[in-house]
């Protein structure tokens, strides 16, 4: 997801599996700065809305390298199956963002 800081005018894109819910969790807490957020989760900084054509924030994110990034990510989906659950509509409801975020549009490629 995104999450914009309105003092500053700036705009934190989450990748997934690269720190950023630290970033989200300082930023808010011990920086007590004001953090809203923008989308839904792991949105790309084209899929945060007006905010990001109206108000031209500076934009930054946390980014991994690849080898370690997708070490991460397989470690992350070997331990999908034991996790998921389905939920009263019948949909994948895991108990992580991971197992099935139909409308994120967001893929590891």
């Amino acid at each position: 997801m995104a999450f914009y800081l309105p003092d500053f005018n700036a705009l934190f894109v989450h990748c997934p599996k690269t720190g950023g819910t630290f970033v989200v969790k300082t930023l808010k807490e011990t920086l007590k700065l004001n953090v809203k957020q923008v989308g839904y989760k792991h949105s790309h900084k084209d899929l945060v809305g007006p905010i990001r054509f109206r108000k031209q924030p500076y934009t930054f994110t946390i980014v991994r390298h690849p080898v370690s990034w997708y070490g991460s990510f397989w470690q992350m989906k070997m331990r999908a199956g034991n996790e998921m659950r389905l939920g009263d509509d019948g949909k994948a409801a895991g108990l992580r963002w991971y197992y099935l975020q139909p409308d994120a549009l967001w893929h590891p490629n």
